[in-house]
């Protein structure tokens, strides 16, 4: 049978084309057709383990592909690429993906853009600004889009601003509880939306930050965002 496999490799590497009848003849003696990076892939993983079963012979052809003959059952099968978080595939280097521009390098027309979506959604959410006074705090934690502020003074935020915290405060603990992160969760911290800091500031915790407050359906949020 090895036999009639080197004579029939040594035939397909000066045909031209493989046609039907080839096909039929490499199924029969248990062949299977391989892009290139699956077959080398399945051998680096073979020779890891130490196992030399399968795979007897490679053959080269055409299209970027291997014939590989089977031994015995065994079933050659491509490696699946796992889509992993944030989009990219585990099989590749993440090609073609889109890259985040930051919104300061934006244009003016995208810029107003944005805006106009930022001001619908606090619209469709009942944002009230409580004054126009500056407040400090630190900002405790922050994500690509959102972040907490603990206000320096709480007890100088307006009346309304206090209530609406202190509400705010006792749903996010019980969300917090609910989900078994209660000793994660941050007691007294103003909500903080990343498109609510000054254009071109960069803000990580631990920095000093002064902000104006606001309120809405969901609580109290910091806007006006910038470096103390």
């Amino acid at each position: 049978l090895k036999h009639r496999f080197e004579l029939l490799k040594e035939s397909y590497c000066l045909a031209t084309s493989i046609t039907a009848l080839h096909l039929l003849a490499l199924a029969d003696l248990g062949m299977a057709w391989l892009p290139d990076h699956v077959w080398l892939k399945q051998k680096a993983e073979r020779a890891a383990k130490g196992q030399g079963k399968g795979i007897a012979s490679k053959g080269k052809g055409k299209g970027g592909g291997t014939w590989v003959f089977v031994k015995n059952d065994a079933v050659v099968k491509p490696t699946p690429r796992v889509k992993s978080k944030g989009g990219k595939s585990s099989g590749g280097k993440g090609k073609g993906q889109a890259r985040t521009t930051p919104y300061s390098q934006l244009s003016e027309e995208k810029k107003a853009e944005i805006r106009e979506k930022h001001e619908a959604r606090a619209q469709e959410e009942g944002r009230e600004h409580a004054g126009d006074r500056f407040f400090l705090g630190t900002l405790k934690k922050r994500g690509r889009f959102n972040g907490w502020i603990v206000p320096s003074t709480p007890g100088q935020l307006p009346g309304n601003v206090k209530a609406k915290l202190k509400e705010m405060t006792a749903t996010q603990k019980a969300r917090a509880e609910e989900r078994g992160h209660a000793s994660k969760f941050d007691e007294g911290v103003i909500y903080l939306r990343m498109s609510d800091v000054c254009e071109g500031v960069k803000v990580d915790p631990g920095d000093k930050l002064k902000f104006k407050v606001y309120v809405d359906s969901e609580g109290v949020g910091a806007y006006e965002v910038q470096l103390a």
